[in-house]
């Protein structure tokens, strides 16, 4: 996933735990012209409302649909290849930890750190290929 896609990612699922955990949802009943794209980062145009857990599981599965969408097709300047590790991270909004129904704050912080992670990740194994490479280990 390239840095945009991941900061697109990151941001636009913050703006779903961030509702979460304050009980809100849409329901499962937004569209990206609910939201805008600033400096590369996904904010809220329309405020959520208490629709209970299944108003957040709603959204949860209408996001996923909405990422695959975006994320998983031909040439898609937010990707490069279906990421391996996406598999996880609908896994996990699929089965959100929910206390008192709100996201848990475990779950939050988890959810809006995943991709970062992912970043982090691709970062440090470009570096150690860039070492082996321009060490001299042919």
């Amino acid at each position: 996933m390239t840095a945009s896609g991941c900061l697109f990612l990151s941001s636009w699922t913050k703006c779903f735990t961030e509702a979460f955990a304050k009980g809100k949802s849409w329901n499962g009943s937004f569209t990206l012209a609910d939201f805008k794209v600033s400096s590369g980062h996904v904010l809220r145009l329309r405020k959520p409302k208490r629709f209970g857990v299944e108003g957040m599981r709603n959204d949860m599965e209408a996001f996923i649909t909405e990422i695959e969408r975006i994320f998983v097709r031909q040439h898609s300047q937010l990707r490069f290849s279906y990421p391996p590790y996406f598999s996880d991270f609908k896994h996990r909004l699929q089965n959100l930890k929910m206390s008192n129904n709100v996201l848990s704050e475990q779950c939050k912080l988890l959810l809006e750190n995943h991709i970062s992670g992912i970043k982090a990740h691709h970062e440090l194994q470009g570096r150690t290929t860039g070492v082996a490479n321009s060490g001299g280990l042919s």
